[in-house]
This record gives C-alpha cells, sequence and structure tokens, in this order.
C-alpha cells in the first residue's frame, strides 16, 4: 500500500497532530502507535508492505473509531434537533399567546362598545318615559281639580235637589 493511500486512510488515527508532516512519517507514527512490530512489515521508499492480517487489525481500529465518531455526530445532531425543536416550540407559543391576547382584546372592545351602546339605549327609553311620566302627570295635576269641580257641583246640586 502506499505511503500516502496509508496516511490518508489511517491517518485520523494517530493522536498527536501530524498533518504537516510527509505520509511516510505519518504511516511510521501510526505503525508505532499501534505497536505492529517491525517484523509485521516493510517500509518501501513509496509503499509499505504487510504481513498477513496486520491490515486487518488496523481496519478494525478504523472501524471502531469511525463507528463511534458517527456515533457522537449522530448524537450531536440529535441534540442540536431536539434544541432547535423546543426553540421553535417556544416561539409557537409565544406567537400563540401573543394572537389569543389581541383576540382577546378586539372580543372585549366590541362587547365594550355593545354594553356602552345599550346603556345609551337605555338612557334614551328612560328620558323617554320620564318626559311620558311627567305629560301624564301634569295632566292629571290640571285634570284633577276640574273633576273635583265638576264633582262638588253635582254633589251641591244633589243636595239641593233632595
Amino acid at each position: 500500500m502506499s505511503h500516502q493511500k496509508f496516511a490518508r486512510r489511517y491517518g485520523f488515527l494517530l493522536l498527536e497532530s501530524v498533518a504537516s508532516q510527509d505520509p511516510l512519517s505519518v504511516s511510521v507514527a501510526i505503525l508505532h502507535q499501534f505497536n505492529i512490530l517491525p517484523e509485521m512489515y516493510q517500509v518501501g521508499y513509496t509503499n509499505l508492505f504487510f504481513r498477513t492480517d496486520q491490515i486487518g487489525a488496523l481496519e478494525d481500529t478504523r472501524n471502531r473509531t469511525l463507528h463511534g465518531i458517527l456515533r457522537v455526530q449522530s448524537c450531536f445532531r440529535g441534540h442540536q434537533a431536539r434544541n432547535h425543536l423546543k426553540e421553535v416550540q417556544r416561539g409557537i407559543a409565544t406567537l400563540q399567546s401573543f394572537i389569543r391576547g389581541e383576540k382577546t382584546r378586539k372580543e372585549h372592545a366590541v362587547l365594550l362598545q355593545r354594553h356602552r351602546a345599550a346603556i345609551a339605549i337605555q338612557n334614551i327609553k328612560g328620558r323617554n318615559s320620564r318626559k311620558t311620566f311627567k305629560k301624564i302627570s301634569d295632566a292629571s295635576v290640571v285634570i284633577q281639580p276640574v273633576i273635583r269641580n265638576v264633582e262638588e257641583r253635582l254633589r251641591g246640586e244633589k243636595q239641593k235637589s233632595s
């Protein structure tokens, strides 16, 4: 396997940063980090040569590490999605309460307007009733003496005739 391909495939497994080093140094650092015995591989100028099953151990480590990375990324994305959902839900609740408040204020304004209109109508009816009562009362005051006079005359005539 070429040094470049090996370094690209397994370089992320290194504990320390070796991004600026050449592929040969990265390849040797990976082999030392995973304690692969020098008898199990041979380093050439452009390629690495392995004995049987040596790449398998590195491949297993690579797969486990990638699986762990993917699991962490998945958990983090889930966490971000849940936080975003909670934020959206809070926004929705805020908007809903604002809209409900506006709706209630408008309904209250309409009820208040109707109440004031009813009071105005009742005032007009009361004023008209008082005027009518006053007219009847005044007419009664005017008619009562006349009726009393008529009754007095009738009594007087009855007494004269008896």
